[in-house]
């Protein structure tokens, strides 16, 4: 059980000595101030261990989600960009088997299929930015630097460095997503 430190029902500290009262059998024990210091400091490290868990948490929470919905989302993406050219590539194919058409004459529906083509190549490489930022993030969380002391957890310039570059790939993913 965790003691609880410090004085209780109005007794006071002494410079020499402090008071803790057990948790399991209710017993008021005094002991030195260094014994004191050494319980808080445990204290302080079990919770600083506890922060660095949770920053470990959640760089894998980040990684997986952000791949995983952004990797849905450009799924959809590719699928109906490539659904579509395989339309348009059939149409074309079947108009000039059937109607002993030139090339030319289905130029305009070939060049629509050029823009579905675009769509494939831009979620694609959204794709790429979205594993890279996803990365990044992971990247920034594993830089932080973990402390003893308040906070436990404090961000180095290397951890912003990613997360800014992280940021940067996600516009960028965002932007091929919508372009």
């Amino acid at each position: 059980m965790r003691p609880f430190l410090g004085g209780i029902y109005g007794e006071r500290r002494h410079s020499a000595d402090a008071t803790i009262r057990r948790a399991a059998d209710d017993a008021v024990v005094r002991v030195p101030a260094y014994e004191y210091q050494k319980l808080v400091h445990e204290q302080n490290v079990r919770a600083a261990e506890r922060a660095h868990d949770e920053v470990y948490k959640r760089e894998e929470k980040f990684q997986y989600e952000t791949t995983l919905v952004a990797l849905e989302a450009i799924k959809i993406a590719l699928l109906i960009n490539s659904g579509a050219m395989v339309a348009i590539l059939a149409f074309v194919g079947a108009i000039v088997a059937k109607q002993d058409m030139r090339l030319a004459q289905v130029e305009p529906v070939i060049e629509t299929g050029l823009w579905f083509l675009a769509g494939i190549v831009l979620a694609s490489v959204s794709v790429g930015c979205s594993y890279f930022n996803s990365g990044l993030y992971s990247a920034s969380q594993g830089a932080m630097e973990r402390i003893w002391d308040h906070p436990y957890v404090v961000a180095t310039a290397k951890s912003k460095r990613f997360e800014r570059w992280g940021r940067r790939f996600l516009k960028a993913a965002i932007a091929c997503a919508f372009g």
